[in-house]
C-alpha cells in the first residue's frame, strides 16, 4: 500500500512518527521547509520526501499559516498513491483530497485540532470541515478532544485513530529536588498566545508568599525583552537562555522544579511531555491538548483556570511540600511512557490500512 501524506513542514515531534512507518510505502509531502515564527534545526529526514514549491502566507496573529501549492497535484500524480493523507484544510491539503476523490484513492483526515481550537470558526470554515472529513474513510486526532472534534463533524467513532504528540522520552531523565536551581520554568515561544505575562505574574505572586522565586524562562519570542523586564521589576530572580534546540533540552528541565505552561490555546504542548520525561510536574489548563489526555489534576500534576491566585498556591504547595512533589514526579514520568513515538505511528498506520481495506 502506498501513502502520500501531505503536511505543512517538518516539526521534530512528527519526524520521529514519520520514519517509524513502513519503509517504501509511505512518501511524506511538505508545503514547506519551515515556518516564520520557527528557529528548530531539523536533522537530515530519513524517510521518503518530496518539498513542494513554496508559497505561504502568514496571518495577521504572527502564529498561524497559509499554504498554498498546486504542485501537490503533480507530485500526486508521480506518487501514485493508494491512500492519501492529509493533515488540515490548507488549500494543499485541499488540492490532495480532491485529487484523491477524482482518482478514486480513500483518505484519511489527520488534525491537531481540539474542541476549542475550532470554536472561533465561521460557519463557512465549519461546513468546509464537515464535508471535508464526513467524506474521509478514517480519521486520525492527536488528543482525546480532538476526537470528538472529528466526531462532531460526522466521522463515526470507529474510524477515528489516535496518533498523539510525543517526545522521545528516552532522551530525557529526572533529578532529585534537591538538584533542581530553578522553582518554575517557561519554555516556549514569548508570544502574546503563551501567555508569559501570566507566568510572570505567577512568579511575582509566588515570591511575595514564599520570599523568593528563581524562575528559568526557555524561548524567544516578540515578547521577550517585555517578559524579561516584567521579571526584574517584580524582583524575581531568574535566567533566561533563549531558545534552545530541542536536542539540547533534556539538559534543561531537570533543573526546574515545576514547568508552567499556561496558554490560550495549544492543541497539544510538547513541552509537557517533555517536562514529565523528565520527572517535572506540570501546571497547565485546560486550553491546552495534553491537559485532557496526559496532565490528570492533583495525580501528576495540576490543570487550573487561568487565575493568578489559584497557580500560586498550587506551586507554592508542591515546592513546599517535598512528599507531594516527589509523588506527582514519579507518577508525571510514569505516566508519559505510553505517549511515544512508536504509538503515535502504530495509530496513523492502522487508519491507514484501513482506510485501503475499506477501498470500494
Amino acid at each position: 500500500m502506498k501513502c502520500a501524506i501531505v503536511t505543512n513542514m517538518p516539526v521534530p515531534y512528527r519526524n520521529p512518527v514519520w520514519s517509524l512507518l513502513p519503509r517504501g510505502e509511505n512518501t511524506v509531502v511538505f508545503c514547506a521547509r519551515t515556518e516564520g515564527n520557527r528557529e528548530w534545526l531539523v536533522p537530515p529526514l530519513d524517510f521518503s520526501h518530496v518539498f513542494l514549491n513554496e508559497n505561504v502566507s502568514d496571518l495577521q496573529d504572527g502564529y498561524n499559516f497559509i499554504h498554498n501549492n498546486p504542485d501537490v497535484w503533480r507530485v500526486l500524480n508521480g506518487i501514485r498513491p493508494q491512500v492519501v493523507v492529509a493533515t488540515g484544510l490548507n488549500p494543499t491539503h485541499i488540492y490532495s483530497i480532491a485529487w484523491a476523490k477524482l482518482h478514486g484513492v480513500p483518505y484519511v483526515y489527520m488534525t491537531d485540532g481540539t474542541e476549542l481550537s475550532e470554536r472561533h470558526l465561521s460557519w463557512k470554515h465549519r461546513l468546509l470541515r464537515r464535508c471535508m472529513i464526513r467524506g474521509a474513510s478514517t480519521g486520525v486526532a492527536a488528543s482525546l478532544s480532538g476526537k470528538r472534534l472529528l466526531e462532531s463533524y460526522g466521522l463515526a467513532p470507529n474510524r477515528i485513530f489516535l496518533s498523539r504528540l510525543c517526545a522521545d522520552n528516552s532522551r530525557f531523565s529526572p533529578s532529585p529536588l534537591s538538584e533542581r536551581p530553578y522553582d518554575l520554568m517557561f519554555c516556549g515561544r514569548l508570544h502574546d498566545h503563551k501567555l508569559p505575562y501570566f507566568f510572570v505574574e505567577t512568579c511575582a505572586e509566588v515570591r511575595r508568599r514564599r520570599g523568593s522565586c528563581r524562575a528559568l524562562v526557555v524561548g524567544n519570542g516578540p515578547e521577550r525583552q517585555g517578559v524579561l523586564n516584567a521579571l526584574r521589576d517584580e524582583q524575581v530572580d531568574f535566567i533566561a537562555p533563549g531558545f534552545i534546540q530541542p536536542d539540547e533540552l533534556p539538559t534543561w528541565y531537570p533543573q526546574a522544579r515545576l514547568l508552567l505552561f499556561p496558554t490560550k490555546l495549544d492543541a497539544w504542548g510538547v513541552v509537557v511531555n517533555e517536562a514529565m520525561a523528565s520527572g517535572t510536574p506540570v501546571v497547565t489548563t485546560s486550553a491546552a491538548g495534553a491537559a485532557s489526555d496526559l496532565v490528570v489534576d492533583q495525580l501528576n500534576g495540576r490543570v487550573l483556570p487561568v487565575d493568578v491566585s489559584a497557580w500560586a498556591t498550587a506551586c507554592t504547595e508542591l515546592l513546599e511540600n517535598p512528599l507531594l512533589w516527589q509523588k506527582m514526579s514519579t507518577q508525571a514520568l510514569r505516566d508519559v511512557q505510553p505517549f511515544n513515538y512508536a504509538n503515535a505511528a502504530r495509530g496513523l498506520q492502522l487508519a491507514c490500512d484501513i482506510a485501503f481495506s475499506s477501498k470500494g
